[in-house]
């Protein structure tokens, strides 16, 4: 069955979504797990996104956000309880904790 994200055009069926063709994430198969993207913004603070990926509507959603974000600018971080870092291009739903911010002017 396939669903849709009416937003951002984005197409979901089964563990493969895709906007305009593309694949935006694919999610794999095996445990369910939650994950959390917490998104930092001058303007709107600290915000958290959180998806389980037994739920398909919940991974379409923070997928739509994360694209979305990366459109405004931010840039996205998977991150581990160990502290480091990965800097994502797409959303994987299989990452337990992202961070998206705004990357910072320097001068």
């Amino acid at each position: 069955m396939a669903v849709g994200h009416p937003r951002l055009n984005i197409q979901c069926a089964g563990r493969r979504c895709s906007a305009s063709g593309q694949t935006v994430l694919t999610m794999k198969g095996g445990t369910k797990m939650k994950g959390q993207m917490r998104v930092m913004s001058p303007s709107e603070g600290d915000r958290v996104v959180e998806w389980d990926t037994g739920e398909v509507d919940t991974v379409q959603d923070a997928a739509a956000t994360f694209a979305q974000l990366l459109l405004q600018g931010h840039v996205g971080f998977a991150t581990t309880l160990g502290g480091s870092t990965k800097k994502l291009d797409k959303f994987d739903p299989e990452v337990g904790r992202i961070v998206m911010a705004m990357p910072l002017a320097g001068g």
